[in-house]
């Protein structure tokens, strides 16, 4: 029987296994769009960047936990 933990599970290994890749694209995009647009538009690419591999990493320790 398929408990709700199988459940849970299964989805955050996908998210796991599909964050690096679009966090990727994420970043390509921001940089490429924005590098000539002035210093802070490059910072908000980098802040973006911390925040999606935060909670990459906080989804990481919930999968663990589990």
């Amino acid at each position: 029987m398929v408990t709700l933990r199988t459940i849970v599970q299964a989805m955050i290994t996908v998210i796991i296994s599909y964050a690096p890749f679009e966090l990727l694209r994420l970043t390509l995009t921001y940089s490429e769009t924005y590098a000539s647009q002035g210093p802070f538009v490059g910072a908000f690419a980098l802040e973006m960047f911390v925040v999606a591999v935060g909670w990459i990493l906080a989804v990481y320790a919930v999968w663990r936990r589990i």
